[in-house]
């Protein structure tokens, strides 16, 4: 994985867990800390069973973390690890994120200014196309 200008052999004991930042159907995201780099990414850990649908869905979201380097407006991914049986998706920790942003104007009966939302619109459909 490579962590500004450096390359590096990224092994799951190189990681520390920090804290946990979400859970969903499919696994957890956790902060971790790469000691060697000193760098700080979010982990992903999907669980990978034998269900072809699972897979597919799997393969999918690796693809998309794969292409977000070439889009300056996504998460940056900085690489993949299978450990334990789960998938570990390695990727910049995002500040924020669209989910929670929309949920925060809902929760203030506000609406998302449509500036952002073209401007969602536009980096997504430009991440599609590569």
């Amino acid at each position: 994985m490579r962590f500004g200008d450096t390359d590096y052999e990224v092994r799951a004991q190189d990681l520390v867990r920090l804290k946990e930042l979400g859970r969903g159907a499919y696994g957890v995201v956790e902060t971790m800390l790469h000691r060697a780099s000193g760098t700080i990414m979010a982990v992903k850990r999907i669980h990978v069973t034998m269900n072809v649908e699972e897979q597919k869905r799997m393969l999918n979201e690796l693809n998309a973390h794969f292409k977000s380097s070439q889009c300056p407006y996504m998460v940056h991914c900085y690489g993949a690890m299978f450990r334990e049986g789960d998938v570990w998706i390695c990727m910049e920790v995002a500040d924020a994120s669209l989910d929670r942003f929309y949920r925060a104007c809902v929760d203030q009966s506000k609406h998302i200014p449509e500036r952002v939302l073209a401007r969602i619109a536009f980096c997504v459909r430009n991440q599609i196309l590569f």
